[in-house]
């Protein structure tokens, strides 16, 4: 299918030439592709790219059965980034078709973006509007590579493309979930280190206690040490031989009275 001689625009036309015409809406029997804002494809698209371009406004304008917007052209600021991509194809092509004009294929599309991207937009979505699922297919693998209101109805609206809540005009931003996931991990990794660092102490305390339990050196170093302890001092029986003096040459013995270190008297 080769692509009618009658279009919209000359590809020379900036995009900022969009911006002088209104927004096209879809016909009646088309509520079914509108997001939950009520916004058809027609405003989503525009939206997109406004945000994408850093412009005010840009539109998609009115079309009569014989117009179609062209496809993304390298010496239009914008268009490659901008529209080389599934879902802003996708969202031309229905704003196309809920006006009763005649869509063409992903092919067709593209022949002069330099890089494209499948399923994905590659800008942050515009304030003020979501992008419905139906617009995320996957047309490269559609019959023909190409966009079908039937497959957008079956598919969806839900769940949507919100923006993110940080972005600037230019379209970048900052998507509060990369940022609460990586918080979220970062809490969780300092919170598993701690829970090592406690068990670590806590098996070293109590190896140190086994240790101490095990030595008792430990644990009463002077119980150990050599004692001086005397033995029970006897006083001198006669019936009794363990109470007899000991020879001279022995040492001398304590008795209860002090020092003695003769032979017994009897």
């Amino acid at each position: 299918m080769s692509l009618p001689s009658v279009v919209l625009f000359a590809a020379t036309f900036a995009s900022a030439v969009w911006a002088q015409f209104p927004t096209a809406q879809c016909g009646p029997g088309f509520d079914w592709n509108k997001n939950s804002l009520g916004q058809d494809p027609c405003t989503v698209g525009s939206k997109l790219g406004a945000f994408c371009r850093g412009l005010a406004q840009y539109s998609f304008p009115p079309l009569n059965a014989s117009e179609w917007y062209l496809p993304p052209d390298t010496s239009v600021s914008g268009d490659v980034m901008c529209d080389c991509n599934t879902v802003a194809y996708s969202l031309s092509m229905a704003c196309i078709s809920c006006q009763n004009g005649t869509v063409y294929s992903w092919p067709q599309w593209i022949p002069q973006c330099t890089t494209i991207s499948i399923t994905v937009y590659p800008a942050d979505v515009a304030q003020g509007t979501a992008v419905p699922h139906w617009a995320y297919v996957n047309v490269t693998s559609l019959p023909g590579t190409i966009y079908s209101d039937s497959v957008a109805m079956s598919v969806g609206r839900d769940p949507e493309e919100f923006p993110s809540t940080n972005t600037n005009t230019t379209g970048s931003s900052t998507d509060p979930k990369k940022n609460v996931g990586a918080i979220v991990g970062g809490v969780f990794g300092s919170l598993i280190l701690l829970a090592i660092l406690a068990v670590a102490a806590f098996l070293y305390r109590r190896y140190c206690r086994r240790q101490q339990a095990g030595d008792p050196y430990k644990q009463s170093p002077m119980a150990h040490e050599p004692s001086t302890i005397s033995a029970p001092l006897l006083l001198y029986d006669p019936s009794d031989p363990s109470t007899f003096p000991q020879s001279p040459s022995d040492p001398v013995r304590y008795s209860a009275h002090g020092a003695y270190s003769g032979v017994p008297e009897i």
